[in-house]
């Protein structure tokens, strides 16, 4: 077809297998204190070896995934400020206010983190985030105009909510996300 079909077959039918250990370390630098063990030290040299590289990259596979709960821990509370400031601030344009813009980005990085912990996908992102959702609307509504219009809002929350629960689960399956 063109070059992004082309871009797009290569990124997606033939992924990046995780490599056989290549450890940064060779193994002589790196040392684990099973090697000190006796059971360790009647070994061949060339299963020392192959023992050194696979601890080596289980060292690095666990340290991988300690990144991986980081950066998804704060891409939840990203997500969580960017679903509650954009439901509150672009599908509210009658309510706007500074008040309710820092609220709904405090709400929404705490829910973010909830997200985090309990690992939400679609439906439980829309469903734990309604009742802060709701809480914000009911604090910062005054008129009847901005009620009607948190219907509004509540919707275009609901359906922000239920894209970033439904990629949460594509990386979840993806393994980029912990």
């Amino acid at each position: 077809m063109g070059r992004f079909s082309d871009d797009w077959k290569k990124r997606h039918e033939s992924p990046e297998r995780p490599r056989p250990a290549e450890p940064p370390e060779t193994a002589s630098e790196w040392h684990d204190p099973r090697e000190d063990e006796s059971w360790f030290q009647e070994l061949d040299p060339v299963t020392q070896g192959q023992l050194r590289v696979d601890w080596i990259t289980d060292h690095r596979m666990k340290e991988k995934r300690a990144l991986i709960r980081v950066q998804s821990r704060r891409r939840g509370w990203r997500e969580g400020v960017a679903v509650f400031v954009l439901a509150n601030t672009v599908f509210a344009p009658f309510a706007l206010s500074w008040s309710r813009t820092l609220a709904a980005a405090v709400v929404g990085a705490a829910v973010g983190a909830l997200w985090y912990r309990i690992r939400a996908g679609r439906f439980q992102a829309m469903a734990t985030g309604l009742p802060a959702q709701v809480m914000i609307q009911a604090a910062f509504s005054g008129s009847s105009i901005e009620m009607i219009f948190s219907l509004f809002t509540t919707l275009a929350f609901a359906a922000l909510a239920c894209i970033v629960g439904t990629g949460r689960e594509f990386r979840r399956l993806d393994g980029s996300e912990a």
